[in-house]
């Protein structure tokens, strides 16, 4: 029994299956645990580390889901993923406090391969039917927040508007006073 588990010892099992990617190990060399001999990727579901700043990190939950493009790919082609961890630790990059954020690709894809670049986009929240315009086309008339529509294809109408959700990406939900088919002026005339 004594032999039997020094000969267990001699055996390097690995944690998950996958594939050898480098083997710098050599048959009868002496080693130290802190220096890699082996490298193995996961024959299941890659992942994506980003690195989350702060303003938007209070947005975020695990179980968010997000679509990604991979730069070898190109932006059209998108691969769905999920958030699973959030570290909870800041890490500093670039002097901005961000938070290491894990994803994991919904399913395995042989397009996708071990140190690709990704673009991510992690839906926070959803909101359906929502009417969403530029927030440059949103001004302040006595105190009201109003939009220019163009009435009768020639007109431009100021319309007293309800705002609710400005997201960082530059729009603003409308609650009120736009409804769908109308035409919208992206640069008003604040003047008049």
């Amino acid at each position: 029994e004594s032999v039997q588990a020094q000969l267990e010892k001699t055996q390097i099992v690995a944690p998950f299956s996958g594939t050898i990617t480098r083997m710098d190990a050599k048959v009868g060399a002496i080693v130290s645990p802190s220096n890699p001999q082996i490298s193995l990727i996961s024959d299941g579901v890659f992942q994506i580390q980003a690195y989350v700043p702060e303003v938007d990190i209070a947005a975020i939950s695990i179980g968010n889901t997000a679509s990604s493009s991979l730069d070898a790919y190109g932006p059209t082609v998108s691969f769905a993923a999920r958030v699973i961890a959030i570290d909870p630790g800041v890490t500093m990059t670039g002097g901005v406090a961000t938070y290491k954020t894990t994803l994991e690709f919904l399913k395995s894809d042989p397009r996708i391969k071990s140190g690709m670049t990704a673009d991510i986009i992690i839906t926070a929240s959803q909101k359906p039917n929502v009417i969403s315009v530029p927030l440059g086309a949103i001004f302040d008339k006595n105190g009201q927040k109003t939009a220019q529509i163009l009435k009768d294809g020639e007109d431009r109408v100021d319309v007293p508007v309800g705002i609710g959700t400005a997201p960082s990406i530059g729009n603003v939900e409308v609650l009120a006073g736009l409804k769908d088919g109308d035409v919208l002026i992206l640069n008003p005339d604040t003047t008049r």
